[in-house]
């Protein structure tokens, strides 16, 4: 593998690939903006941008062109292929630019997911909305494609007076939507894994246990029958496409069918992906850090995040609080997001940014 590496984003994904690479003795440079808790990393180069333009300045004046780009942020990434696409062909991206222009539309992967028979919620454009009999609320609005700083990650639309007022967002045009598939949080179940060429190197299947406004909290491995529907989804897909590069495969179980759905695939690594970085390094690295062992149930935990969802829990069911199961949750075996004892001060930065908002 290429010793040198280019990471694009340095959000908690992107952290944990710097730090992954690094400590394999790899040659990293690293490109984030303000905002992201990486650029607070003792590894690697690191350069912060004020803006998406500085990353073309970088690229064309400070790499040699043989480099392993793995680009980690949705709105890098669409800003590349919108804006230079180009680039792809000289330079040796991760997700490649033809992977990436499916799976970064929504509704491009739906129509994908179709051809290859994977079961996916209906989805559609406003527009399609008046001439389809198809469609039932509730409904969940979201973002065709990610490319910049959004109001909301998805919302739940229950009735046509609601759908009226989505016309009023900014980037309206750029909203799709999706039926809306019923299931607690332990439905949502994701693939994660890195690929090349068609060919998984290492992968994931997860399930989510805990969540906070949405977003997952903790997350941990399963191997059931859901899972093996979710993993040959996965592989459907990306070998479909003969995929290099990390990805996420999102899925959701109906609760009321058992059908297991694919709800969204992103081109990248997902936040959680620290979850997959021990199994990366000792098989795709080459390190000597020791594999997973076999009955070992790996976890990933949001420290900041699945507080907060602790803390709420409490609240609102205090009866079914086990402090045995969160003290074994943060004390045995698993990942907990950006926090490394060895490269503290991204942890600590994000605290401080909390505190202070």
């Amino acid at each position: 593998m290429e010793k040198n590496i280019v990471i694009l984003g340095l959000a908690p994904q992107g952290l944990a690939l710097l730090r992954a690479y690094s400590i394999a003795n790899y040659n990293v440079t690293a490109i984030g903006c303000k905002e992201d808790v990486g650029i607070y990393s003792k590894y690697g180069d690191i350069y912060v941008i004020d803006s998406l333009d500085s990353i073309i300045n970088i690229i064309l004046n400070k790499l040699y062109g043989n480099e392993l780009i793995h680009i980690t942020s949705d709105v890098i990434l669409n800003y590349l292929i919108d804006h230079y696409p180009e680039l792809f062909e000289k330079y040796n991206f991760f997700p490649k630019l033809k992977d990436a222009i499916v799976f970064r539309d929504k509704l491009n992967t739906a129509k994908f997911a179709q051809i290859l028979n994977v079961p996916c919620p209906e989805t559609f454009r406003f527009d399609d909305l008046a001439y389809c009999s198809k469609f039932k609320f509730p409904l969940i609005g979201k973002w065709n494609k990610t490319v910049g700083k959004t109001i909301f990650k998805t919302v739940i639309i229950d009735s046509y007076e609601v759908l009226e007022k989505t016309k009023d967002l900014p980037g309206f045009s750029n909203l799709i939507f999706q039926q809306y598939i019923f299931g607690e949080c332990e439905s949502d179940i994701s693939y994660g894994g890195y690929w090349i060429n068609g060919v998984e190197q290492v992968g994931i299947v997860v399930q989510q246990s805990r969540q906070y406004a949405g977003l997952a909290s903790k997350v941990e491995e399963i191997s059931n029958e859901p899972a093996n529907v979710v993993r040959r989804y996965a592989n459907k897909l990306l070998k479909a496409m003969d995929y290099s590069g990390f990805v996420e495969v999102e899925c959701r179980v109906d609760d009321k069918t058992g059908v297991v759905y694919l709800i969204e695939v992103n081109p990248r690594a997902c936040g959680w992906i620290k979850v997959l970085m021990k199994n990366f390094s000792h098989k795709v690295l080459c390190t000597n850090t020791d594999s997973i062992k076999v009955n070992e149930r790996r976890k990933w935990i949001n420290i900041v995040r699945d507080v907060r969802a602790l803390l709420y829990g409490l609240k609102r069911s205090p009866h079914q609080f086990n402090v045995s199961d969160i003290f074994i949750d943060y004390t045995g075996h698993g990942v907990k997001d950006i926090f490394e004892i060895t490269d503290i001060k991204p942890f600590f930065m994000q605290l401080k940014k909390i505190m202070n908002r």
